[in-house]
């Protein structure tokens, strides 16, 4: 039989639950298949990194000049949340390439709401599990 595997945020917090999630995964052979969600919060003050990616995006549609820094800033913050996992992990791994792109994408569908606000924000989710994805299969 054939297992499908979840994990949740809180699951995936930190470097830590990662490796709890790989053991788990490893444990019983028939797991093949995990639905990792972003990392969750690591304290009772900590932000999801749902939260994270949706604040970035929220920044990144704001109508004022100075949008910038705070989208920046806060894109930093997520790339930040995962270097500290794979700094923990002990993976070598640089995700430049990855938020290039997401930083690229944010701002290119900034452009396209600003000329059509009623576009949802659906697509900064996205992001949240292809880490999580990424980050377990190195573990394995």
């Amino acid at each position: 039989m054939i297992k499908v595997v979840k994990f949740g945020g809180s699951s995936l917090a930190d470097a830590a639950q990662f490796q709890k999630a790989g053991q788990i995964i490893r444990k019983e052979e028939e797991r093949r298949y995990v639905v990792p969600s972003a990392p969750g919060k690591r304290s009772s003050d900590d932000t999801k990194v749902t939260d994270m990616l949706y604040g970035c995006y929220g920044a990144a549609l704001t109508d004022e000049e100075d949008f910038s820094e705070e989208f920046e800033d806060r894109l930093s913050q997520i790339r930040k949340r995962y270097e500290e996992i794979i700094e923990g992990l002990g993976i070598s791994l640089d995700p430049e390439e990855e938020f290039l792109e997401i930083r690229e994408k944010f701002l290119k569908r900034r452009e396209e709401t600003m000329r059509r606000p009623e576009e949802s924000i659906s697509m900064a989710g996205s992001w949240r599990n292809i880490w999580g994805i990424l980050l377990l299969t190195l573990r394995m």
